[in-house]
């Protein structure tokens, strides 16, 4: 995974040995995967760069990890039109949130530290005032 940036292909000056945008390393244990792709939308709405994050997030976790995540049986997220959300950017389309999960499939998608648990302290179903 290494790709060179020539900042004017068509200038003789720039021999092509630019900087790299993507690479990856494997210091000691770990592994790095890097990237200075993505700054707005018009990267962030690219199904390349999608795909080159998640192959690179793959290849860091290790296999193990990743057979972890592949086991995983995710609840689907779904969508739905949001409700008392401000559109501050006076989209023409509804404001969408995601509906809400049972807690058991919420902690699903929740990322906790080795040696840290989450615990539900409060439960409220969105909308309601009890």
């Amino acid at each position: 995974m290494h790709h060179r940036y020539r900042r004017r292909p068509d200038d003789p000056a720039d021999p092509g040995e630019g900087e790299p945008w993507t690479w990856t390393r494997e210091p000691g244990k770990g592994k790095v995967f890097y990237t200075a792709y993505g700054h707005d939308q018009r990267t962030f709405s690219n199904p390349g760069f999608h795909e080159l994050m998640y192959r690179g997030l793959m290849w860091a976790v290790g296999e193990e990890k990743r057979k972890q995540l592949y086991a995983l049986k995710l609840p689907e997220l779904k969508r739905m039109d949001g409700y008392q959300v401000p559109n501050y950017e006076n989209r023409p389309e509804p404001i969408k949130v995601q509906e809400p999960l049972k807690p058991a499939e919420s902690v699903k998608h929740t990322q906790v530290l080795n040696g840290m648990a989450i615990v539900s302290l409060a439960r409220k179903k969105m909308g309601s005032s009890t």
